[in-house]
């Protein structure tokens, strides 16, 4: 039986914690060849706002974190004139979506995305971008 994902709002004192998970998965990006963040981003810092924002969610197997998400309504300039499927639609955005490199490959940055979804459902929010 699968153990069950729980998300919850990320609070300043697992900010060490969501530091070495990012760090972690950076190094992990950079063995295979990809660049997608770095030692600049996202850094201590960007993770503080996102924690003191309230938009960083945990993803927690038991105790142990294994991912994470930041949620709010910014998107990037490119993203804001896009074909989307439901644009009228209340919608959130999904940005820095991580997991715990010992836990990759295992379907949890899967479960985070549905579980982000019923927490946006649940909020009366119709779409994730």
């Amino acid at each position: 039986m699968e153990q069950e994902l729980k998300l919850r709002k990320a609070a300043m004192d697992d900010l060490e914690a969501v530091v070495r998970l990012f760090k972690d998965a950076i190094d992990t990006l950079n063995r295979n060849g990809i660049p997608q963040w770095d030692e600049l981003y996202p850094n201590e810092e960007v993770l503080k706002e996102d924690i003191s924002r309230g938009e960083m969610l945990l993803g927690e197997l038991g105790n142990r974190l294994v991912s994470v998400a930041v949620l709010n309504t910014q998107c990037d300039d490119e993203y804001k004139n896009g074909d989307w499927k439901y644009p009228q639609a209340g919608s959130i955005v999904l940005h820095r979506l991580c997991v715990d490199p010992s836990f990759q490959n295992q379907g949890l940055g899967t479960r985070t995305v549905l579980a982000v979804e019923a927490l946006a459902r649940g909020n009366g929010i119709e779409s994730v971008r």
